[in-house]
């Protein structure tokens, strides 16, 4: 995932994965970004004994905040609350 001029962009490197897009701006806590986006979920497919189950696409809202001022190369782990339950990342600031 990319934030840069005030938006978010991402897209899973291999085309299979989710994409996202959204917005970032700064929080009612100054000191904190706050992160604004879609996940944009493709059609999943599995296969359970001779059955194949097709789930379809859709697109889940995604709200969270970090720490507005990270150092280059600085780790930050994060939990992302979600619909489907959280999930653990980390946010890196690039050279």
């Amino acid at each position: 995932m990319t934030l840069q001029d005030g938006q978010v962009r991402g897209l899973n490197p291999r085309g299979t994965g989710p994409s996202y897009h959204g917005s970032y701006r700064q929080a009612r806590n100054s000191r904190q970004a706050q992160i604004d986006l879609i996940a944009d979920l493709p059609a999943t497919r599995q296969i359970i004994g001779d059955v194949i189950v097709v789930g379809t696409p859709r697109q889940v809202p995604v709200q969270f905040t970090f720490p507005a001022d990270l150092g280059t190369g600085t780790r930050w782990p994060i939990r992302i609350e979600t619909q489907a339950g959280p999930i653990r990342a980390e946010i890196t600031r690039l050279p």
